[in-house]
């Protein structure tokens, strides 16, 4: 047990060190740029390092369910100096977060949909208490750490905020990114397509706009 779980730490290592080395990768796919982060790259080694195929010889050490059971468990320890961290960096900024009003509160209208949208969807395609951590909120760390110190990782609720956890970190960021950029652009196109009719408008008098529209008719 004591050796299976050096080869753990070691391995955890290893994928932190590989992914810092590879760092922020910016992807082009036409006008739209998605940032890929070191952490996606810590998700895919450890998934495809964690595929039963390749579990063989030391990697069916590093993945035991010794090793396993105890990742879950004390995820938690992990887990509260990250929360410490968003809290002090949240903490000199609150009047600015403050500021921005009722646009603040009316994001946060989406961890309510996930409960109130997201719960009777996940009760319909048969989960049970997967869907208390799939639906809590939007699954992020602050989701992630609540489960994890009330029910661990090893529950049926440590998996549901898991799994949504890890599929927001591998496509929630890239479907976000895609969604933003084109809204972005079409805005922009909106504006500018306004911007040349008012153009075209305020070339024209009012007396020529109206000898116009007579004439027309």
């Amino acid at each position: 047990m004591k050796k299976n779980f050096i080869y753990l730490l070691a391995t955890v290592l290893v994928i932190i060190t590989i992914s810092e080395l590879i760092g922020i990768v910016p992807v082009k796919m036409g006008k739209v740029t998605i940032t890929i982060l070191p952490l996606v790259f810590a998700v895919i080694i450890g998934m495809i390092l964690g595929i039963p195929y390749f579990r063989k010889g030391i990697l069916k050490r590093i993945y035991s369910k010794e090793n396993v059971g105890f990742s879950g468990k004390y995820l938690i320890y992990i887990m509260l100096p990250l929360m410490a961290r968003y809290g002090a960096d949240v903490a000199p900024n609150i009047k600015e977060i403050f500021s921005i009003g009722w646009v603040f509160i009316f994001q946060e209208l989406g961890n309510l949909g996930t409960v109130l949208l997201g719960l009777p969807i996940a009760l319909m395609l048969g989960l049970r208490r997967e869907a208390i951590g799939a639906t809590l909120g939007l699954g992020r760390e602050g989701e992630l750490a609540y489960i994890s110190e009330k029910y661990t990782l090893n529950s049926p609720e440590g998996r549901g905020v898991l799994s949504i956890y890890l599929i927001g970190t591998l496509f929630g960021a890239i479907l976000f990114q895609c969604f933003c950029t084109v809204l972005t652009l079409s805005w922009l196109r909106c504006t500018s397509a306004c911007d040349e009719l008012w153009g075209r408008f305020s070339q024209h008098d009012d007396r020529s706009f109206f000898n116009s529209c007579s004439s027309s008719s």
